[in-house]
């Protein structure tokens, strides 16, 4: 059985327009780094990106590895 690597990720989900339930967002930015990023630089990404609000998601991720 191989080894199993278990991690959260910080995201940003970008909309278009205000969240209604839809779950279907337009652009989804994910840091490179560990730092989460501050509302001076989602504002920053939000026209060249055409979307009007960022919400801040957590991505359960988990990556098995085999022997």
């Amino acid at each position: 059985m191989g080894k199993c690597i278990h991690k959260d990720f910080v995201c940003y989900m970008g909309w278009r327009e205000k969240p209604i339930g839809t779950g279907e967002a337009a652009v989804i930015v994910i840091p490179l780094r560990e730092d989460k990023l501050t509302d001076n630089q989602l504002a920053e990404l939000m026209k060249p990106l055409k979307v009007t609000t960022f919400s801040q998601e957590t991505i359960d991720f988990t990556i098995q590895e085999l022997d």
